[in-house]
């Protein structure tokens, strides 16, 4: 099987990650995730906004799709100072900058999972509101050493496979910059990072520094924090001759919490 670096999922992993263990765990919340655990009929769902009670009775025939326009809808209807993005089968809700941001409570049907504001530093779309962190590959994605190369008889297939790794420099902004680098710096290699990381099949190389960057705009300084992360991860391409099978491949991984095998 092939699977050598597909770039864009390996961005799209990369916002996951920094949008999840960037992100203010405590309320006020600035952006955040919703989506039903538990499918049922003629069931309310219902989320505490701001103090203000939003519900959404399923009905009969229910798909979770059906949920989150009900409750966006009545979300929307309210006219909290939020903007919702509805994404299928779960939503994203984000504070519109012009307050702390928001508080929430959701009946047990339902997850809330806290996310940082993320987007990519080359991205064309306006910069949005603070706090924020940007994103940007910086430097790979590079060979170490060697690709180790062989035949599968099984599967006719030639395999090279090896280490790679690269640097994601990150950045975040407003009058919370480094306490909001420093938050997730901690959170680096926590177990559920590590984890997260390992079925993403990378791992983090480096124990990155903090430094502060203030940038002068107009005529006050916003302050702002950058953060260098290095990380490891498995390449692997196979050219077969008639069909391309599976093999089975591992690699030792390590980061600094300790070391962890990844499976192809």
């Amino acid at each position: 099987m092939n699977t050598g670096i597909d770039y864009q999922a390996l961005k799209d992993n990369l916002y996951d990650f920094i949008a999840r263990f960037a992100a203010n765990t405590v309320s006020p919340y600035i952006k955040g995730n919703i989506s039903i655990n538990t499918l049922a009929d003629s069931t309310d769902y219902t989320i505490i906004l701001n103090g203000n009670t939003y519900t959404h009775n399923s009905g009969v025939g229910a798909t979770k799709h059906s949920i989150i326009i009900g409750l966006i809808a009545a979300i929307e209807i309210g006219g909290e100072p939020v903007s919702v993005i509805n994404l299928g089968d779960n939503f994203d809700i984000e504070y519109d900058g012009n307050t702390n941001g928001f508080t929430i409570i959701i009946t047990p049907n339902m997850t809330f999972l806290p996310l940082a504001i993320t987007f990519w530093a080359n991205q064309s779309a306006p910069s949005p509101a603070d706090p924020k962190f940007s994103l940007n590959i910086i430097s790979g994605i590079n060979s170490i050493g060697k690709n180790d190369k062989s035949y599968d008889n099984d599967e006719s297939e030639f395999v090279s496979e090896g280490l790679r790794t690269f640097t994601l420099s990150v950045q975040s902004y407003g009058d919370t910059a480094m306490g909001d680098m420093s938050r997730l710096k901690d959170r680096l290699f926590l177990n559920s990072s590590n984890e997260y990381l390992s079925s993403l099949g990378m791992s983090i190389s480096n124990n990155p520094s903090i430094t502060s960057i203030p940038e002068l705009l107009d005529t006050t300084y916003e302050e702002r924090a950058v953060m260098d992360i290095m990380f490891y991860l498995v390449s692997r391409q196979a050219d077969g001759t008639d069909s391309i099978g599976t093999v089975d491949v591992s690699y030792q991984l390590s980061d600094l919490s300790g070391s962890f095998e990844v499976e192809l």
